[in-house]
C-alpha cells in the first residue's frame, strides 16, 4: 500500500523540492505546486482520509487538503501540461502498488484449500467468462 510519505517523497523528487519543504509552512510557488500534487495524488492513490493526509503533511486541516484537491482538479481542466505531469506521477506511483493476483494464482490457492475473498472470486469468474479487468471492475459496482 502506498503511504502519504511515499507519495510526498516521490513528488518531492519529481519537482526538485526537499520533502521537508513540502511538510513545512513555507509557501514558495514551487513548494506549493508540489504540496498540492501530494494532496491530490494521496487522495487518488491511497485509502487515507483527507484528515490523515493533512496530519501526515505538517498537521494540516482536512479542509486544506480538500481545497487543494479542488484546486488541482480545476487546474487539470485548463492546463494540459499540468494534467500530463500528474498523470505521469500517477503512473510512476502505480508501479509501486502491489499487483493483484492472477486468476491462475487464485485457482492454485483454492486447490490448496485456502479461503479466497469476494474480489478474488470475481477475478476467477471473470477469467472463466473471458472478461477483461475493466469489465470485471464495472460489474463489481
Amino acid at each position: 500500500m502506498l503511504t502519504v510519505r511515499l507519495v510526498a517523497e516521490t513528488v518531492a523528487a519529481h519537482y526538485g523540492v526537499p520533502y521537508r519543504e513540502i511538510i513545512s509552512d513555507r509557501r514558495p510557488p514551487k513548494t506549493c505546486k508540489a504540496r498540492l500534487a501530494v494532496y491530490w495524488l494521496a487522495r487518488q492513490l491511497t485509502p487515507h482520509s483527507s484528515s490523515t493526509i493533512g496530519r501526515a503533511l505538517g498537521k494540516r486541516d482536512h479542509s486544506t487538503v480538500l481545497h487543494g484537491c479542488a484546486t488541482v482538479d480545476a487546474r487539470r481542466m485548463i492546463d494540459a501540461a499540468y494534467a500530463a505531469d500528474l498523470d505521469q506521477l500517477v503512473t510512476d506511483l502505480s508501479t509501486l502498488l502491489p499487483q493483484p493476483p492472477t486468476a491462475e494464482e487464485i485457482a492454485r490457492r483454492v486447490f490448496d484449500g485456502a479461503y479466497i475473498t469476494k474480489n478474488e472470486i470475481t477475478v476467477l469468474a471473470g477469467a472463466v467468462l473471458g472478461l477483461s479487468g475493466e469489465q470485471q471492475r464495472g460489474k463489481m459496482t
